[in-house]
């Protein structure tokens, strides 16, 4: 068995073992938005007998882009199952990695025994699925959406366990328990701009591992289907952070895919109290958000969000991580939708 880099001229090879086209090999792991990015390949003589890519994103911590590398695109041939090939494929890309300074490589995965045989540490359980209700229309949505008034379809959506449907169930949900306070006069929100963004994230201290939520990232994204809408965070006339959000037009729900503030000058709470109020949110009932239990700074926004009125949905998720140059655990990552797009 010979383990290798592949090349870009070699995508037929790895597409013909998962073919996702050759497009979408090129643009996952050839941009150049995103290297070094790997694809290891294991060959038994003229067979391709499996492959395991590292995709490479700069992260943010203690105010500098820091390169690590996700796991993707990983693959083995039936006839090659059970020799022990995907660890040796992860070998081979930690020290691809390792030789371009990476901190750490990850991913979201719900097959987290072989992962762990290859040196990752599994999570789960560490999210909150949270709704925070925006608007009371009780009556209006209850009846124009009957098919949530069916018991029996509640019992099967929830014991079905799909997450799209439960999301959609707890929008409705949170009509429930809608908020009635008044937003913050001196929270403001304007156009996304990432030069300004950068410079806040750079100049903060924060040590912890967050998206870089630069522009050829959401283009990215965008030839992926994906758009968002996006704001600067203001507060009285300073920068102190930013939002992304994914509108569901169809359930008039929106999902904050990822944040990031000045926790010391405002709360969560008055942040999405104040977006409430924001012209282009003015049909919708309920923002959702992830958040990662384990982290400091996003359990403090959950314990801000619970004493409110929210409907919050606990111990979700499965996620691994293995360091490289740095030893990293769950509790480093400021982990938002965001991650899990990607």
């Amino acid at each position: 068995m010979q383990f290798r880099k592949l090349e870009e001229n070699e995508i037929v090879k790895v597409n013909n073992l998962n073919p996702i086209g050759e497009k979408s090999w090129r643009s996952e792991f050839f941009s150049k938005d995103f290297q070094p990015s790997y694809i290891a390949a294991c060959e038994d003589g003229d067979n391709l007998a499996g492959c395991e890519g590292y995709i490479a994103y700069s992260l943010i911590q203690k105010g500098t882009l820091r390169l690590t590398h996700r796991s993707e695109r990983t693959v083995i041939d039936g006839k090659y199952r059970g020799k022990g090939l995907f660890e040796k494929l992860i070998s081979t890309c930690d020290q691809f990695a390792l030789n371009d300074n990476s901190a750490f490589s990850w991913g979201a995965t719900a097959a987290l025994k072989p992962f762990k045989r290859a040196g990752f540490k599994g999570y789960v359980g560490f999210r909150s699925y949270i709704f925070f209700p925006i608007r009371s229309n009780f009556l209006k949505k209850a009846f124009s959406k009957i098919k949530f008034i069916n018991p029996i379809l509640v019992y099967k959506v929830f014991k079905a366990k799909q997450i799209k449907d439960i999301k959609e169930l707890l929008s409705w949900l949170s009509l429930f328990k809608p908020i009635k306070r008044n937003k913050i006069q001196s929270i403001e929100f304007t156009d996304f701009h990432y030069d300004q963004v950068k410079k806040l994230l750079l100049n903060n201290d924060q040590n912890y591992f967050k998206i870089n939520p630069a522009d050829s990232l959401f283009s990215w994204l965008e030839k992926k289907g994906l758009t968002y809408t996006k704001f600067l965070i203001h507060f009285e006339n300073e920068l102190i952070g930013y939002i992304i959000l994914e509108k569901n037009l169809k359930f008039n729900y929106s999902s904050i895919k990822d944040i990031y503030f000045k926790s010391n000058t405002v709360t969560i709470e008055q942040i999405l109290l104040s977006l409430s109020k924001v012209e282009c949110f003015s049909q919708f009932t309920s923002f959702f958000l992830a958040l990662n239990n384990n982290n400091k700074t996003h359990a403090s926004w959950i314990k801000n969000l619970s004493q409110a009125e929210v409907i919050n949905l606990k111990k979700a998720g499965s996620f691994v991580i293995k360091p490289l140059k740095e030893k990293v655990s769950i509790s480093d990552l400021l982990l938002t939708d965001l991650w899990l797009e990607l």
